[in-house]
């Protein structure tokens, strides 16, 4: 999957960075939040 993103950005110019960030946050904010759902059950 992460190839998928990194082949988007490397055809898209740099404005697009700031969105990049974000999403990267969230996907990990979202990844440990299931993580941490799945500790405590």
């Amino acid at each position: 999957m992460s190839h998928l993103i990194f082949g988007g950005l490397s055809s898209t110019p740099a404005p697009t960075a700031p969105i990049v960030g974000i999403a990267y946050i969230a996907i990990f904010a979202i990844v440990g939040f299931a993580v941490g759902l799945t500790m405590m059950i």
